[in-house]
């Protein structure tokens, strides 16, 4: 799937803290993690950028704070937790997948966008939170097998039949690969090499591993047979007793149907003026009934699958049954159309500390120190350009690459007076100005025009307007990012509201690794006013940060603290313009 270089990777844009913890949840409930390990592997201060890679396929890849590629998703929508796929380096933190093992010579292969064929399959590892037999589509891992010991994940990918028929029949694809060590969503990240020690996620203490399910071929290990059966462990041999795939729980199912059904009334209850609709079944699951289950309870416990419902659907049925909201399916997804906000049950929900109450204490304290930990490390922003369209000419005649970026001086001195020197047409008097060729005049001069010559500071000028504008934002303890377009200033506008209501509305600062969120509380604090956060008119994905209170310059010096230059900051007080008329 990334085999080559993607045809087009978006600006990352960081995740709320809202969306990182539910995000987090849904990983530890979908992959049955505990809390320390759910947040190694989904850590705060993410951000996220949209891909199309050679194939025409478009997805989403979750960077961390250190640039690393740590997860993605397939498709156009919205990041779902039961959608994400782990990258290597994840898998090299915490290995929580099922692994498929075969000889280095297959793994040579499958660097190269192959498939993992069932005859490659020398072993097959069950995962803590699942055990054989396996269905199509579910994910998995590869490794080469070796007979010192486990090995790092290599490769990530979904199962392209049953365990049951790559036993039966020993052919076709066992595993489709989705990412690989080596490929280009590897190299998007530090370009690191596999691990030599890993760490395996395992059943609580109380419950005995499974060895690994291993079908070893009668010859050597680089000619692997064909089959799961022969010359390995039955089928029967690879299912866990029913008391070792189930840990003890301490829940009865009855108890978390009560415990998910006052989650998804206390949510809707409190969330139901933001909602709109059609709504995601999953999505509701994840952001809102999952976080909103009460404190004090083992969220490990507290889920789908270990309620009377067993799945998603028919528990949502219950609750249409009550009258409390309709669903419908689209697309092959279950989503909710509405909500009766009236029902009883909603209107008596009583209120008690949630999971996402805990969380936003928690986080709140992480951004303080993270925020303390950035300070006084300046910004700088350096504006770059790349060649496009008719301007490539003019880099390839100078030998110069038309894929890289350029700083203004770079187009000055590398390009456009390599390019007058090289064709000898400075103008023989006037030394500032040179003659306009071929190539030249395609690159600087508009259809309608014909000059003959040009000043060089106007057609550097015009050079730069024909590039496609990027720029390079680096701070100390960050990994560089080079993003595409013109970067914007924090817009600090002042303005009155209501009459004489004067506010502070700021606005453009997350290219700056500001979150709105962080942003939002710090300001609370700094200037004691109220503050909230909503959506920039015409660009969703974009907030605005309201203070109450004329604070345009508390509001600059707070971002000055955090490194950006002054240069990059815009402050507007509209308030005392009026004054002046």
């Amino acid at each position: 799937m990334f085999k080559k270089d993607f045809k087009n990777l978006k600006n990352r844009v960081p995740l709320r803290n809202s969306e990182i913890l539910a995000l987090r949840r849904g990983i530890a409930s979908r992959f049955v993690l505990s809390e320390e390990e759910s947040s190694l592997l989904v850590p705060s201060s993410l951000l996220s950028a949209k891909f199309l890679t050679h194939l025409e396929l478009s997805g989403t890849v979750v960077f961390d704070s250190e640039g690393t590629p740590i997860w993605f998703q397939n498709g156009t929508g919205r990041l779902v937790h039961t959608e994400l796929v782990p990258t290597v380096y994840t898998l090299w933190k915490r290995v929580f997948l099922p692994v498929f093992t075969t000889p280095q010579m297959v793994i040579d292969k499958l660097r190269d966008g192959a498939d993992l064929m069932a005859p490659g399959v020398i072993s097959i590892r069950p995962s803590h939170f699942r055990q054989l037999p396996m269905e199509e589509g579910e994910l998995v891992c590869i490794a080469a097998y070796s007979q010192d010991g486990d090995q790092p994940p290599v490769a990530v990918g979904q199962l392209g039949m049953s365990t049951k028929k790559i036993e039966e029949t020993g052919k076709g694809k066992a595993v489709l690969t989705l990412h690989t060590y080596g490929d280009t969503l590897w190299q998007k990240g530090g370009k690191q090499e596999p691990p030599k020690e890993i760490t395996i996620v395992s059943l609580s203490a109380a419950v005995e591993e499974p060895e690994p399910q291993i079908h070893a071929p009668q010859t050597e290990v680089n000619e692997p047979t064909a089959g799961l059966s022969e010359g390995g462990t039955s089928s029967s041999n690879h299912q866990l007793s029913q008391a070792q795939a189930n840990p003890v729980e301490t829940l009865a199912a009855s108890d978390v149907d009560d415990i998910l059904r006052n989650a998804l009334l206390y949510y809707i209850h409190a969330s139901f003026e933001s909602l709109s609709f059609p709504y995601s079944a999953s999505v509701l699951y994840a952001e809102g009934i999952l976080p909103f289950r009460p404190s004090d309870v083992n969220p490990s416990e507290a889920v789908i699958k270990n309620s009377s419902f067993k799945k998603l659907k028919p528990f949502l049925k219950s609750i249409e049954k009550d009258g409390i909201l309709k669903l419908k399916e689209m697309g092959g997804e279950l989503n909710i159309m509405a909500v009766d906000e009236q029902h009883p049950d909603i209107q008596g929900v009583k209120k008690y500390r949630t999971l996402v109450d805990e969380d936003k204490r928690e986080a709140k304290a992480r951004a303080i120190e993270e925020s303390q930990a950035a300070n006084a490390k300046v910004m700088t922003i350096q504006e770059l350009y790349k060649p496009i369209g008719s301007t490539t000419a003019l880099f390839n005649a100078v030998k110069t690459s038309s894929t890289s970026q350029y700083s203004i001086i770079q187009l000055r001195d590398d390009v456009l007076s390599k390019y007058i020197s090289e064709h000898s047409l400075t103008h023989p008097i006037e030394r500032g100005y040179f003659k306009i060729d071929e190539t030249l005049k395609k690159v600087l001069l508009k259809k309608n025009e014909s000059e003959e010559f040009l000043r060089r500071d106007d057609g550097l000028q015009r050079l730069i307007g024909a590039c496609q504008p990027w720029y390079e934002i680096r701070q100390e303890g960050r990994v560089p990012e080079l993003r595409k377009g013109k970067p914007s200033p924090v817009s600090v506008i002042i303005k009155t509201r209501q009459g004489k209501r004067a506010v502070t509305l700021v606005t453009n600062f997350e290219l700056f690794f500001l979150l709105a969120d962080q942003l939002s509380e710090d300001l609370r604090k700094l200037c004691a006013a109220q503050t909230s956060i909503s959506p920039v008119l015409g660009k969703p994905n974009l907030m605005e940060v309201l203070v109450q209170g004329k604070q345009g310059k508390a509001v600059t010096d707070y971002l000055l603290e955090h490194g950006i230059p002054k240069k990059w900051i815009e402050v507007d007080d509209t308030t005392e313009k009026k004054k002046g008329k």
